[in-house]
């Protein structure tokens, strides 16, 4: 529900989206708003934002330009055009700010890799596949997996901080990311990990 409340999504796709009656999506979504006044406060804010200037920002400065806001009400579909641009102003800095964390992680993954090289003399077998803003497939030869799932997890978390605070001086995070893993022989075969030896295990075999 609250990745729905970031991308905006209505009642009814979030009811259908989470196999959730509307009745209780809004009950959800009611007390969420309630305990969290500052969230629905900042959807207001960034929307105002972009309507006035145009554009939005991720809290490093990626920037997404909105001049479809310019649509004049009277064209055809004006009213969808300018919904979806306020949905993605929502959006946009949240997902972008994923996408910039992934990013600089993904770099530091390759460095570590490039390290152990210099180090040990091999090259550990594990490649970056496919990145989509926030997630990442990595291929991993099973003799590497361990090492694999240490530089993936320090890349992506307390690394990365360091690393945007290094670019950024003075930006502050308010806790530091996390991440799941997800384990499988192939892509399509993966299943969540609870990040035991016995777990990792059934999960790789």
């Amino acid at each position: 529900v609250i990745f729905g409340l970031i991308y905006q999504q209505g009642d009814e796709g979030l009811a259908a989206s989470t196999g959730r009656d509307v009745e209780e999506i809004v009950d959800i979504k009611s007390r969420f708003l309630k305990r969290f006044p500052v969230g629905l406060q900042w959807f207001d804010k960034v929307k105002n934002f972009a309507k006035k200037h145009l554009f939005v920002e991720s809290p490093i400065g990626r920037r997404r330009n909105l001049t479809s806001l310019l649509v004049d009400e009277s064209v055809q579909n004006a009213k969808s055009v300018i919904n979806r641009s306020l949905r993605q102003a929502v959006n946009s800095p949240v997902q972008g700010f994923g996408s910039d964390l992934m990013m600089a992680a993904i770099r530091l993954f390759d460095t570590y890799c490039y390290d152990y090289y210099l180090e040990t003399g091999e090259y550990p077998q594990m490649k970056t596949n496919v990145s989509v803003h926030d997630s990442l497939t990595v291929d991993c030869n099973y003799k590497w997996i361990f090492l694999a799932l240490d530089m993936i997890e320090r890349a992506m978390t307390s690394a990365v901080v360091e690393e945007v605070q290094k670019r950024h001086p003075g930006f502050e995070f308010t806790s530091v990311p996390e991440i799941d893993f997800e384990i499988g022989a192939s892509e399509k075969d993966v299943e969540g990990w609870d990040f035991s030896y016995t777990g990792n295990k059934k999960k790789s075999l």
